[in-house]
């Protein structure tokens, strides 16, 4: 059975800012089959020049490191991605701040996906990490606790997104954390 982690970039928080409607701006994706990675991609999404200079959105891509005027000049806009979402065998998606990824993908045009959900890898980290009381941990942490381990936690070399390569990253982080529940 296919899984596949999805990560999001996006040009803020929904909900955060009266007036403000965020927008997703880069999407990455890792597969796993079999406890092998299999594939992984990321790609920037096309957002307007006056949504993505806007102050509000400031912030926000310096946290994901994304230089606006490539997302104003990215080839795919949100429905050339969202028919790629679509049309792939995505099977069981996962994430690791899934309530936020499933909460975002719940707006438009990200609603009209059919995701069969399955865990979050934030919280399955945080229970196998610190205990079953627990359900939240920062990625840094997780993947420190992995690394700790003996786990390969690099993204790859052909990632330029940091959306691709922490999805990579969190495939490796669910791939340890099977492995220590065996």
């Amino acid at each position: 059975m296919t899984t596949t982690i999805i990560t999001l970039d996006t040009t803020g928080l929904p909900n955060r800012t009266a007036g403000w409607g965020p927008r997703l701006v880069a999407v990455g994706l890792a597969q796993i089959e079999d406890g092998l990675i299999v594939g992984s991609t990321g790609t920037l999404i096309a957002q307007s020049a006056a949504h993505v200079f806007d102050p509000r959105a400031t912030p926000a891509f310096r946290v994901s490191g994304i230089d606006p005027e490539a997302v104003t000049q990215a080839p795919l806009g949100e429905e050339d991605v969202l028919r790629k979402l679509r049309d792939a065998p995505l099977g069981r998606v996962i994430g690791f701040n899934l309530p936020f990824i499933q909460d975002f993908l719940a707006l438009p045009p990200w609603e009209a996906l059919s995701l069969s959900w399955g865990d979050c890898v934030m919280a399955e980290a945080a229970r196998v990490i610190w205990g079953p009381s627990r359900q939240r941990i920062a990625l840094n942490a997780a993947i420190t606790w992995a690394a700790e381990r003996g786990a390969d936690l690099l993204p790859p070399k052909t990632a330029t997104l940091r959306c691709h390569a922490n999805a990579v990253r969190i495939a490796k982080l669910k791939l340890e954390l099977d492995r220590c529940q065996r």
